[in-house]
């Protein structure tokens, strides 16, 4: 295999890379604004859930003293607990979704870099051999030119 050949391929093995660290780029990105929906989904419901619970208290109070209204408070209590606590635990679940989306962008990257640098090489090594023919056809032009 020449060395044009090689260049060609590692051209285009980078090319397909950077497209990669491109993906995961957008997939960290996705993670991130699905973490701080996240935040912003639990901290929405402590606004409404306040709200939720004084509404329902003033319509306890507002009603005659019976015990199914107490646990029809209750339970309301229980599933608004619930609920919180599910949005808690997305909360964690996003953050490990952040943190395996950055490490495959990083890994991405690392890849692209170190095919880029070989790359790199590649091309200074072409560039040599270029002049050195270059150097060597100077070489035989004179060679042929003297008397």
């Amino acid at each position: 295999m020449s060395l044009d050949q090689l260049q060609r391929i590692r051209a285009r093995r980078l090319e397909k890379q950077l497209s990669e660290v491109q993906i995961q780029k957008s997939a960290l990105q996705t993670a991130e604004a699905q973490l701080a929906q996240a935040h912003q989904n639990l901290e929405q419901f402590h606004h409404n859930r306040l709200q939720m619970q004084e509404n329902m208290f003033q319509h306890m109070l507002g009603q005659a003293s019976n015990p199914q209204a107490l646990f029809d408070y209750r339970d309301k209590l229980d599933r608004l607990l619930i609920q919180e606590e599910q949005l808690k635990a997305a909360i964690p679940v996003a953050q490990q979704q952040v943190e395996a989306a950055k490490q495959n962008f990083l890994a991405a990257k690392q890849v692209a870099n170190q095919l880029a640098m070989k790359n790199e090489k590649t091309k200074e090594i072409i560039e040599i051999q270029a002049k050195a023919a270059l150097k060597q056809a100077i070489k035989v032009q004179e060679f042929l030119q003297e008397p």
